[in-house]
């Protein structure tokens, strides 16, 4: 073999082992710490199961019923209240008819300041 080509070999299989140690290193109490809240969260609601976290319906461009829809196993809704506009729906029939498509399916709410408007 050509000395280029010992080179990229070494460099393949080193590249390789060097994202084997920050993948096992990125779980670590010592990277948590290092990394900060934001990571540790991130962490613990990738644990959780969480794929996708938007902090404000500006976060994503449908409506919530319309953004609902591309849950396959459930939906899980951490708001202060679940207020719609008209164009939106009727959320709770939205929950209704994809739980008759699915009974294994899931919808858990949890409303943080429930008698609110």
């Amino acid at each position: 073999m050509g000395g280029a080509t010992v080179a990229i070999v070494y460099g393949v299989i080193g590249s390789l082992i060097a994202v084997a140690i920050v993948a096992a290193a990125s779980r670590t109490r010592l990277a948590m710490k290092l990394l900060g809240a934001s990571y540790r969260l991130a962490h613990s609601l990738r644990v959780g199961g969480v794929i996708k976290f938007h902090f404000s319906r500006d976060d994503y461009e449908w409506t919530l019923p319309t953004f609902l829809q591309q849950a396959k196993h459930s939906i899980g809704i951490v708001s202060i209240s679940l207020r719609l506009t008209h164009e939106e729906g009727d959320l709770i029939e939205f929950f209704r008819a994809r739980l008759a498509q699915d009974l294994s399916f899931r919808v858990r709410i949890s409303l943080l300041a429930p008698q609110s408007q």
